[in-house]
């Protein structure tokens, strides 16, 4: 029987002291710098690479590394074999079948070096279950590194967005459970400076700008600060610069994806944490009052990358329950919200003087 789970170690901690378990295992380093006890050492292990640590041979591991590390356990539990753990004083030594890094890279050890590396006193039956060890937690490794790899090549798309002197977007809302289509949302934004975001309310445009917890917002009447605006107002205004910018917004989802994986015309996708849904599906709080957090939230998110590896646009896909109205009566909500990114670096970001008045600040906003 095939075990898995997967574990983060802080800096310097150590998963368990040297001991000896009852099964093999296979271990993938995910994220960051772990020593493992192999063959009577500390040997120092990074990401993509594999430890295999033999029934009954000593073993530990610790972070080395200045941030938490993540790694897989994969391991192989026969049906008489006991759960717990030897420890060291209590257990003679037994066969030591180990390598440590000999796959970086996942480059694959070939048999000939596993057989080398085993006492003679291993039989045919035992180096096949080695083999199909190895060969699984190997396996499970490809699918680590990609997971890995496909983060990393959207957080790099994002950060370059972050980085880009100004841009444009607009937001694209799906309620498939409402009976009308919210208009789309447009915004620019210029690095270091203010954003702006406007949308269509029953044939009135309602415009925000913000900057961190500054926000501006004019409807039906001139510029105002958000805490001066009506109830209605300040609310409508909470929703539409509550995501941020794209950068922003797109970090938060990334950080909160699991198991990404690939797929056509550049998307990378994968199923968003309930904790990372239920964080996001939570309106903003308003007047001091916090409203109550969803119930079983769910989603899911994909990113398109553009060939050059900048990020063309994201798409989230949160449902729930929800409370609304005066009586916080609960109802099912789901939105698919779509952002798509233009005019990376030529964008002309206009910030209307009655805003900046508003917001209190005479600086220019492009400053």
């Amino acid at each position: 029987m095939l075990e898995r789970h997967a574990s983060t170690l802080n800096p310097g901690a150590i998963n368990h002291l040297i001991l000896r378990r009852p099964n093999d295992e296979v271990i993938i380093v995910q994220a960051g710098m772990i020593e493992a006890f192999v063959n009577d050492q500390w040997v120092r292990v990074g990401p993509g690479l594999v430890i295999f640590n033999a029934a009954n041979a000593l073993q530990s591991m610790r972070n080395v590394g200045d941030g938490p590390a993540t790694y897989h356990v994969i391991m192989f539990r026969p049906a008489a074999t006991p759960r717990q753990s030897a420890a060291i004083n209590r257990r003679p030594p037994s066969r030591q079948l180990h390598f440590a890094a000999g796959c970086a890279k996942l480059r694959l050890c070939s048999l000939k070096q596993k057989i080398a590396q085993s006492p003679s006193n291993i039989n045919q039956r035992n180096l096949m279950k080695y083999s199909l060890v190895l060969a699984v937690g190997l396996l499970a490794a490809g699918s680590v590194l990609a997971d890995t790899n496909n983060a990393a090549s959207v957080s790099n798309a994002v950060a370059k967005l972050a980085a880009a002197p100004n841009y444009s977007w607009t937001v694209t809302l799906q309620l498939p459970n409402a009976p009308f289509t919210p208009s789309p949302v447009n915004g620019s934004t210029e690095k270091g400076g203010y954003s702006i975001v406007s949308q269509e309310f029953n044939g009135d445009t309602m415009q925000a700008v913000f900057k961190g917890n500054k926000i501006a917002v004019k409807g039906e009447d001139d510029w105002q600060s958000i805490s001066d605006a009506d109830d209605q107002t300040a609310m409508m205004a909470g929703w539409l610069v509550n995501a941020g910018t794209p950068a922003a917004e797109a970090t938060r989802l990334l950080k909160d994806a699991a198991d990404l994986t690939n797929g056509d015309n550049g998307m990378i996708g994968g199923n968003l944490t309930p904790a990372g849904a239920t964080e996001m599906l939570t309106p903003p709080a308003r007047g001091g009052n916090t409203p109550p957090p969803p119930k079983n939230a769910k989603g899911s998110v994909r990113f398109w990358l553009n060939p050059d590896g900048t990020l063309a646009k994201f798409e989230s896909h949160l449902g729930g329950q929800m409370s609304f109205g005066p009586d916080q009566q609960e109802q099912d909500f789901e939105v698919i919200r779509t952002v798509a990114v233009r005019d990376v670096g030529t964008t002309k970001v206009a910030i209307p003087d009655g805003a900046m008045k508003a917001l209190g600040s005479k600086t220019d906003p492009a400053s």
